[in-house]
């Protein structure tokens, strides 16, 4: 693969809005984070965005507790199902009562 290779294109068959210039249509483009190092010098080491988790520490579970951390999201899920079937029949309702009232209003 060649590194400098050139586009040139005849000045006939460019974008009427560059007016014709052929370095609109002839450019190479750049090295994408080229002057990052540049700019930001030597901050840019002290930046780290890999997020490190350290010494955590975590306690063991014992199966009396584990059992128990089931049974509440056991229960969680149950109350959030509920929940969502109520709101889904209270907004069926609703939307029944907005067509009766509709048809009401139109005859």
């Amino acid at each position: 693969m060649r590194e400098n290779r050139v586009r040139r294109m005849s000045p006939s068959v460019g974008y009427i809005g560059f007016g014709n210039k052929t370095d609109a249509f002839s450019k190479s483009s750049k090295t994408p984070f080229s002057k990052i190092k540049q700019i930001y010098g030597d901050e840019l080491e002290k930046i780290n965005s890999v997020r490190k988790i350290g010494n955590l520490s975590f306690n063991e579970i014992s199966k009396l507790e584990k059992e128990n951390i089931r049974k509440k999201i056991k229960s969680e899920i149950r109350k959030s199902r509920i929940r969502n079937l109520f709101l889904f029949g209270v907004s069926i309702l609703v939307v029944f009562l907005i067509i009766l009232l509709a048809l009401y209003w139109f005859n």
